[in-house]
């Protein structure tokens, strides 16, 4: 008996299996006849900005040569342009043309910008959120999603290359209709109109805006995905154009770690303030590299508040520098132990003293 459920269970994986590998073939095969159907080898079109388009599927979009936007003064706009081929392309380039109304009057190329669109891997969160997943039922794919800042780059064939195409209208531009073009190098040269509306509506700068946007940052990701050290001044450079970005879309929260503990983007976060144990019992903190930090992400424009994190780290560890050992040691408290209170205690008092000092 158990010999016969043994293989009918074996015969059931096998069939699984074998529907499986057989559905993927013909999916695959479905998506190659798409390939091969195109009339033509290379093409390019004005898409939806609101869809993520997959890297390997002939979009279903029709071609679209011209793009018509409208904006507020002061607003950003945006749309996509997306190439697809048959064959691969060694290098695609594109280019941008000031927009210009009948009178003369220039919206100028420095606020218009053009990214092409780099595709990560990821997965699906099947309603489960942050709690425990099980990584085999998650099925992994290509997801669009990285604002390149290269300017040349190849193609495969059979696959989709997505450019991000945006307009910064200045404030104090007249109202009415402004022409342009982009031209994208794909084998040969695609040229796309565009034409944008400016009403007579004025949007103040994001510095006056009620929107409040709080997105953490995490600098030691910028440090790595740069490849430059930790707080280095090539570091600080690294940083200004996501923290740049950032404020021009309402953010108005700096992001910091008084004590290490964070690790929410699977990157622990390193103190921006040093804890000292001193020799002769008292505590003193060194806030150098929290100035330095804050003063760096207000002047790109992150000015409303400090959103200072990791009083409560996950482990409950608190990681400080020990003179008389010499070393970098830690302990752990609960939130309702004396230890803990008058570790913090001593501390916020202290802080508060340097924020009043840096108004």
């Amino acid at each position: 008996m158990k010999v016969k459920k043994c293989l009918l269970t074996a015969t059931l994986s096998i069939m699984v299996i074998s529907f499986c590998q057989q559905t993927h073939a013909q999916a695959k095969g479905y998506f190659l006849r798409q390939w091969d159907n195109l009339i033509e080898i290379t093409n390019v079109s004005f898409a939806n900005s609101n869809i993520r388009y997959a890297k390997d599927k002939v979009p279903d979009v029709d071609i679209q040569n011209e793009w018509k936007g409208i904006a507020w003064k002061g607003e950003k706009v945006n749309t996509q342009v997306l190439i697809w081929s048959k064959q691969s392309i060694p290098k695609v380039t594109y280019s941008i043309s000031e927009l210009v109304n009948s009178k003369g009057v220039k919206i100028e190329a420095e606020n218009i910008s053009v990214s092409f669109i780099g595709y990560v891997w990821t997965d699906g969160y099947f309603g489960n959120g942050c709690y425990k997943r099980n990584n085999h039922e998650l099925d992994s794919s290509l997801v669009a999603d990285v604002m390149d800042t290269v300017s040349i780059l190849s193609m495969k064939g059979n696959t989709v290359q997505p450019i991000w195409f945006s307009i910064q209208v200045p404030q104090d531009i007249p109202s009415g209709l402004y022409n342009g073009k982009i031209s994208i190098n794909a084998g040969k040269i695609f040229s796309l109109k565009v034409t944008l509306r400016v009403s007579e509506h004025i949007l103040p700068p994001p510095t006056q805006w009620k929107f409040d946007l709080d997105l953490w940052q995490y600098p030691v990701t910028i440090a790595k995905a740069h490849g430059v050290p930790l707080w280095s001044e090539e570091h600080f450079k690294a940083m200004r154009p996501y923290y740049t970005k950032l404020a021009g879309a309402g953010q108005k929260c700096i992001t910091i770690s008084m004590i290490e503990g964070g690790n929410q983007s699977k990157e622990v976060s390193p103190a921006m303030i040093k804890w000292i144990l001193k020799k002769d019992g008292t505590w003193s903190y060194d806030y150098s590299l929290f100035d330095k930090y804050v003063s760096f992400v207000m002047g790109c424009g992150i000015t409303k508040r400090i959103n200072c994190y990791t009083m409560v780290p996950w482990n409950m560890e608190f990681n400080y520098y020990d003179e008389q050992t010499g070393k970098d040691t830690s302990f752990t408290a609960e939130t309702n132990s004396l230890t803990y209170k008058t570790f913090w205690q001593n501390m916020l008092n202290d802080f508060n003293q340097n924020l009043k000092q840096k108004g």
